[in-house]
This record gives C-alpha cells, structure tokens and sequence, in this order.
C-alpha cells in the first residue's frame, strides 16, 4: 500500500512540473489606481506571474481610451501621448509616441500575451500601464498591484553629460563598459555626485537614440528616470556596426540609493 501511494506521489509530482503553468483566475489579488481598489469583474488572470487585467476598467482610471477591434484581433489603447496596439494570442506589441515624428512605433517583446476567454479581452497590466507613464509597485501584505500617475514627486536638477565625460574618468569608464550591452538603467557614484546611465543595449546599427523624457525625486534618495529610445530616420543613412546607444545624466548628490525607470 505504502509503495502505491509513494507512486502516485512520485506520478502527480512529474505531471505538475512537466507541464507549464496555465492561466488562472486569480481574485485574491487587487488592483488600485493611485490608492483607490478597482473592482474587476471578472477577476484578474495569472499567467507566469504576470497579472493580466480585464481591458476595461483600470485604463480609463489613467485617462485612456480602449477598443477591441474583433475582425483584426487587434486591441488598441490610446490617451493624449501614446497608443498601444496589441495583438491578441501574440506575445508582441507596438507603443505609437505621438510627438515622435519619426513615426516609427517601438515594438515590444511581451512576457505574457493578451488572450479572450468568453467575452473578456485580458492584456498585461504592467506593460500597458508603464507605457501610458504610469509607475506600477506591488504591495506584498495586500497582494495588490499598485498603479500611480499622481504627481506627487518632484523633478530634480541634472545634468545631461556627454560620452567624453564618461571616457575622461576611468571609474565612470570602467562602469560603462561593464554594463552598456544590456538595455536598463544604471547608476555609480564619483566625485561626489550620482551618475546615472539610460543604455538601448546592443544595436545592429548606428543611428539610435536615447531621449530623458523626466528625472523625479520619489523620496530624498529614490531616483526615477522615465526614457524612450529613439531607431533612426528611415531615411538615414546609418553605419553597420554594434552600437550602443546611451545617455547619460550627473545630479550633483552622491546620497542617492535608489535609481529605477522606465525605457520606452
């Protein structure tokens, strides 16, 4: 008996680690829209450990309009600076800026994709919300995504510096070239300042970009860097070679602990 049951341990354990995770409806978990809970109906989806919302109900609270185009698969979200086109079942999305006059949308590479079950259209939360300018947090004690555009911080003083001023320091060098191949936001401190660096990660071509679009003061020593990086003119004519397409600001405060960001 006990070898039958040691079987059937050994079987359901195989199957749960065989298969990938599925989709599940998860109502334990809350959203809230700069402190105020949204009611989902139906309750919000976990795929992967990504939360994907219902399309209806959270956008509108970041002053966005939404639309489920059914005979092109398509979602489209849209407010006064940005529209999002997503593809239902696929895992890639375009971010239209409307003052970039390139008119070049940066694609996007997804965790999860968009998915209908019945009549509702799911999309990850995160990604929408961080592409309308939103900062999005998790509160682990409330198991709640925490979603704010409320301007409650503050700009800060910086200073734009060029590549020759990270060249000119070794330190400042050093850290650059350990860390430029890989898209994110970094920061060091030297000379009694924080330097913080915005790098687009290795391109296949010149002609890219970096644009600080705001640098907020969260609390007295948490940094946040909202930045978009910027392809070439398609008329351009642009060298092939690896590129790696940087920014870089100083802020003459070297008690800075935190720098995170969002790079469009």
């Amino acid at each position: 008996m006990k070898r039958r049951v040691l079987f059937t341990l050994v079987v359901m354990s195989l199957i749960l680690t065989t298969f990938p995770k599925s989709s599940f409806a998860q109502s334990d978990v809350t959203v809230k829209v700069n402190g105020e809970e949204i009611s989902l109906q139906p309750a919000i989806m976990m795929e992967n450990d990504r939360i994907l919302v219902p399309l209806n109900g959270v956008f509108e609270k970041l002053e966005a309009e939404v639309k489920w185009e059914k005979e092109k698969n398509k979602v489209f979200i849209e407010d006064n600076y940005t529209l999002i086109e997503i593809l239902i079942d696929k895992n890639i999305a375009l971010v239209h800026k409307k003052f970039d006059f390139t008119g070049i949308p940066l694609e996007v590479k997804l965790d999860v994709s968009p998915k209908v079950d019945g009549d509702t259209i799911y999309v990850p939360l995160r990604f929408v919300a961080e592409s309308l300018e939103a900062k999005v947090g998790w509160d682990s004690e409330s198991n709640s995504a925490l979603i704010s555009t409320k301007p409650d911080t503050n700009d800060i003083d910086f200073m734009i510096i060029s590549q020759d001023d990270i060249n000119s320091d070794s330190v400042l060098s050093k850290w650059y070239e350990e860390n430029k191949v890989t898209k994110g936001i970094y920061y060091t401190k030297a000379n009694d300042s924080t330097y913080i660096m915005v790098s687009a990660g290795a391109k296949d071509t010149g002609g890219y970009t970096i644009k600080i679009n705001g640098v907020i003061l969260n609390k007295p020593d948490d940094i946040y860097i909202y930045a978009c990086v910027e392809n070439p003119l398609s008329d351009s004519i642009l060298t092939q070679v690896i590129s790696y397409p940087c920014a870089f600001i100083k802020i003459d405060n070297s008690k800075i602990e935190s720098v995170d960001g969002t790079i469009y």
